[in-house]
């Protein structure tokens, strides 16, 4: 045995099967060495791995057969941030807030953190809101008046806030 070919690709979430993706590899040439690292993977991410024993011959290399297949996941991670955030007004103290999930979420949302402020230096209002919704009433808000909201998604850790939206209670009577 010349080396170990490593061989990884990833794996649909939906019903196991090997996504139709490259599929990916490494050699090892150290054949004292029985572990390797494979690096550049997606977060919380499946895998599928299998090694090949492969011997040099005069015009390439010859591989063994291929060991069963190992299905491994990368851990989570900080998710990005929420998208598509908006504003609208339900009446003259509440707000609407409404966002969509991370594009790469990096694990399982736990929640989601929502601020909203008449100004960035004084938060009016926070909430966390359950993570299986994207939406939220905050109350008790100054009539006609506008407020800035960002939302931020929480894994392992809060990820980045997302990009602000701006919107204003109704004017009062």
């Amino acid at each position: 045995i010349d080396a170990y070919n490593v061989y990884f690709q990833i794996v649909d979430a939906v019903g196991g099967r090997a996504e139709r993706s490259t599929v990916m590899s490494l050699q090892v040439t150290d054949v004292s060495v029985t572990s390797a690292d494979i690096t550049g993977l997606k977060k919380f991410t499946m895998y599928k791995v299998s090694v090949r024993a492969a011997n040099k011959v005069i015009t390439g290399s010859l591989e063994g057969p291929a060991s069963n297949f190992v299905e491994i996941q990368t851990l989570q991670d900080v998710p990005s941030a929420p998208v598509s955030l908006s504003i609208a007004a339900v009446d003259d103290t509440s707000l609407h807030v409404t966002w969509l999930p991370p594009l790469a979420p990096n694990g399982i949302i736990m929640f989601y953190q929502v601020f909203i402020a008449e100004s960035v230096t004084s938060v009016s209002a926070t909430q966390n809101i359950s993570a299986n919704a994207t939406k939220t009433v905050i109350k008790g808000l100054t009539a006609y008046t506008t407020y800035t909201a960002i939302v931020r998604a929480f894994t392992i850790d809060f990820g980045n806030f997302s990009l602000p939206a701006d919107g204003s209670t109704d004017e009062g009577f």
